[in-house]
């Protein structure tokens, strides 16, 4: 068996792949099977359906989709040649002058050293473990420097700072990214003696790396900046919307969408909502259309019981796989009762993605194991006694995840970025105190950011909604979600091409007020619904529940429906005449 996110061979029966975190998800059990059933429709049509339908395919047309690259002129004047190789000799001759003659000051935390890097030997080397803020000092500090004229190298100029800061911290970095490679980011939260986030005016870092146990070496600072205003969060938000929240669904709601109405999108915030009862469902992927996380939001029911550990594999899964700077944020008014996964399943996963989880109690919960959960992956548990406490709540979380640092530094190309490493980093300035962090860590393999141009990808086969979705989601796409009829037809017609009947849809459906409507996974309109007569049902005539949007052909005709999630397992009728179909933004 191989994983489906990094492809490489993985052990039958596992939950997650041990290389990259991906859950390995385990089928919908369904209280029965009937593998005998025929080919006939479980649901007939009243007669005459089909009259007034239109033989669309005969005369259609695909959608133009596809982005075309923009073809580069190649420029072969020998004039501008020329010039471009004596601005490159004289930017070569600035270099050797800049570095050899010159003395370059310490700015920004950047290496002041005409030697550029400062090694120290294995046998010098500090220990590079993690621990918490103090002194600093290691072995390697006691090393003279490699700078043959003295002068203070970026990292030790800002321990000095940081020894001599008025008012000194305590660091903790919370995530790494190096999917910039050589760039490594490190994400430190820096907080004063009364555990209050620091913020720094004139910031300057050094850092001092070494590779799987070798010697610590100076490394070059590229940026050392505030998230806020700066760069973008990431949050994925777990709602429980179980039976048990009738009372409060509607009071969550317009709290989640006064917070998701504040995010800050022009500085890269984004977010994804999860719905929880006894299934978990996308109410909106990982975006940053506002309007489509408030649909999503304005869209969820309560059903059903509370599988609060599925929803946080769901998320966590999402989030260590995104680049940047990501967290979890779950909400749960009673203890799960529901879920495939378990609690000890969820914290390592949490731990081996570096993700942190902040996790909201009311009502009925287990508060100490959620309190235990939340803590051991850099998170927060709150209990609260009221719904409306959390907006409050909301707040203090957004604040803390954007007064974390972003410390940016050039590692060495040649190693490999998943390697063990350990790093001596020191952050201050001059106003409002410093800090010196020695840390041990290896990084986490996120999920590939592939550019797709516009378009469909078709794959075929008896796969699970399920599946189908964490394999669109791991491709950087989403099941296809039909909103016009342009967009119907050239699905029916990839569908037919290929001799499916069958199409997974990347929606869901939900009951209000006793009627059922169905939803995107994307959050979008749910506008255009060709649904097949007397659909959608919510439940099969076996009693099985449904809740995942098929597109399928009933006598010649195409339309929508809902099913259970592994169709295929249960019923013969669908069995090789299936598939899904990507949908890829661009």
């Amino acid at each position: 068996m191989y994983c489906r996110h990094c492809g490489k061979e993985i052990e039958e029966g596992v939950r997650f792949c041990k290389y990259c975190g991906t859950p390995v998800v385990p089928p919908q059990e369904n209280t029965e099977k009937f593998a005998g059933q025929d080919a006939q429709p479980r649901k007939q049509p009243p007669e005459g359906w089909q009259q007034g339908e239109t033989a669309r395919r005969e005369n259609y047309i695909a959608p133009a989709g596809l982005r075309e690259k923009k073809k580069k002129k190649n420029e072969n004047s020998v004039t501008i040649l020329l010039g471009v190789i004596a601005a490159v000799l004289f930017v070569i001759l600035g270099f050797l002058v800049y570095n050899i003659v010159l003395v370059r000051p310490v700015v920004g935390g950047k290496t002041g050293s005409s030697a550029g890097e400062s090694a120290v030997s294995s046998e010098n080397a500090g220990p590079g473990t993690s621990g918490t803020g103090g002194s600093g000092t290691t072995e390697a500090d006691s090393t003279e420097s490699a700078v043959s004229s003295g002068e203070k190298t970026g990292f030790e100029a800002a321990e000095r700072r940081a020894n001599g800061a008025a008012y000194p911290g305590t660091m903790d970095i919370v995530s790494t990214d190096v999917t910039d490679y050589p760039n490594v980011k490190l994400y430190c939260s820096l907080t004063d003696s009364a555990g209050e986030g620091i913020i720094l005016q004139s910031p300057t870092a050094g850092i001092r790396e070494a590779i799987s146990g070798g010697g610590e070496i100076e490394r070059e600072i590229i940026s050392i900046e505030r998230l806020e205003g700066n760069q973008g969060i990431g949050f994925d938000i777990l709602v429980d919307k179980s039976s048990s929240m009738s009372d409060d669904l509607y009071e969550m709601q317009s709290i989640l969408t006064d917070f998701i109405s504040s995010l800050d999108y022009a500085s890269g915030d984004a977010a994804e909502i999860i719905s929880f009862d006894t299934y978990v469902m996308y109410m909106c992927m990982y975006t940053n259309n506002m309007s489509n996380l408030l649909n999503g939001i304005s869209n969820m029911s309560t059903y059903g019981r509370t599988a609060l550990y599925d929803a946080l594999v769901e998320g966590i899964s999402n989030a260590g796989n995104r680049s940047g700077a990501n967290c979890v944020i779950a909400f749960t008014d009673g203890a799960d009762n529901e879920s495939r996964y378990s609690y000890e399943e969820v914290v390592n996963l949490a731990l081996s993605r570096d993700v942190p989880v902040y996790i909201i109690g009311f009502g009925d919960v287990d508060s100490g194991r959620l309190d235990s959960l939340a803590a051991q992956t850099g998170g927060r548990y709150w209990d609260i006694s009221g719904i409306t406490d959390m907006s409050e709540i909301l707040q203090t979380i957004y604040e803390k995840e954007k007064d974390l640092y972003c410390v940016e530094y050039a590692s060495d190309g040649s190693a490999d970025p998943y390697t063990a490493r350990s790093v001596s980093c020191a952050i201050a300035d001059d106003i409002s105190g410093g800090v010196i962090y020695n840390y041990g860590y290896t990084a986490v393999q996120r999920k590939e950011e592939v550019r797709h141009p516009s378009g469909y990808e078709l794959v075929i086969g008896d796969y699970s909604w399920s599946e189908a979705n964490r394999d669109a989601l791991l491709k950087g796409g989403h099941l296809v979600t039909i909103t016009s009829q342009e967009e119907m037809d050239h699905i029916a017609a990839m569908a037919e091409s290929a001799g499916l009947k069958y199409i997974w849809m990347g929606g869901y459906t939900s009951v209000r007020n006793g009627a059922a409507y169905g939803h995107w996974t994307t959050g979008e309109p749910f506008v255009f619904a060709p649904w097949y007569p007397g659909e959608p049902s919510r439940n099969d005539l076996d009693g099985v529940p449904e809740f995942y949007l098929i597109f399928w052909n009933v006598q010649g005709v195409w339309s929508f429906n809902d099913e259970r999630d592994d169709v295929a397992a249960d019923l013969a009728t669908y069995r090789g005449k299936m598939g899904y179909v990507i949908e890829y933004e661009g």
